[in-house]
């Protein structure tokens, strides 16, 4: 008879959640697209890197989806070693496609502010460079998590003897300064936004309505904090195919 433990599964609710969000996102992309592409005219660096950034978020959802298939969502206990293996394995590839898909729109967001409101040299210079640090440190993960083990097969293959890994909280305090450089880029280009567009010279009601709309970034700044507060939880490495669910469902 299964215990409640081996019945706990959370891959159903990781597959609504990416799934859902990714479908919702691919729409918006595409409707931005139409309007710049038919009706503006003409399509931006901003808009060719918010395509970059849904082509990495789809091959995310994809692994992420691969990786439920294999067990991810599902205690460690309940699985077979090939089970393991190939859910840790697609989970960690589509984990580094998820922060560069997350790190990517932030040259977007960087791209659009500085064709929208033409700043100065210097915050011209700022929004860029802010926008293309964070990029570089999402980036970054890709070395620091797949050279946690060598050979690297051992991050996720328990069968490779004799392998060498190094404590895994080096890494998670590495995920953990990325979510916060994401955080703070986030808060500054949402409050930036807001503080330009309130000085433009239209109806309060127009204000508010483009105040909002460009301060949603101060939601991924949430969003990003959360997963700092998840990725403690990596340290320990034990159980990871279902203690690491809640850190997927956050990436996306």
């Amino acid at each position: 008879m299964a215990s409640g433990r081996d019945s706990e599964n959370k891959g159903p609710l990781i597959l609504a959640v990416v799934w859902v969000v990714t479908c919702l996102a691919t729409i918006m992309v595409t409707a931005r697209l139409y309007v710049r592409a038919r009706i503006v005219r003409k399509i931006g660096q901003d808009d060719w890197l918010i395509v970059i950034s849904m082509a990495l978020s789809i091959a995310f959802v994809i692994l992420v989806t691969v990786s439920i298939g294999y067990g991810f969502g599902k205690h460690e206990a309940t699985l077979t070693p090939e089970q393991i293996r190939g859910s840790r394995l697609n989970a960690q590839i589509g984990s580094l496609f998820g922060i560069l898909a997350i790190s990517v729109p932030k040259l977007a967001v960087a791209a659009m502010l500085n064709r929208i409101f033409v700043p100065t040299r210097f915050h011209h210079n700022v929004v860029w460079f802010l926008g293309g640090f964070a990029t570089l440190v999402g980036c970054i993960c890709f070395p620091v998590l797949m050279t946690i083990c060598r050979p690297h097969r051992a991050t996720w293959d328990k069968r490779i003897k004799n392998a060498k890994c190094r404590d895994p909280s080096s890494s998670t305090d590495y995920l953990i300064f990325t979510g916060a450089v994401s955080a703070f880029v986030d808060l500054y280009f949402a409050v930036y936004a807001v503080v330009v567009c309130w000085k433009l010279k239209v109806l309060v009601l127009k204000k508010i309505a483009v105040c909002v709309t460009l301060g949603l970034g101060s939601i991924a700044c949430a969003v990003a904090i959360v997963k700092c507060v998840q990725l403690p939880t990596l340290k320990q490495r034990v159980d990871t195919t279902y203690r690491s669910s809640e850190l997927i469902i956050w990436t996306k």
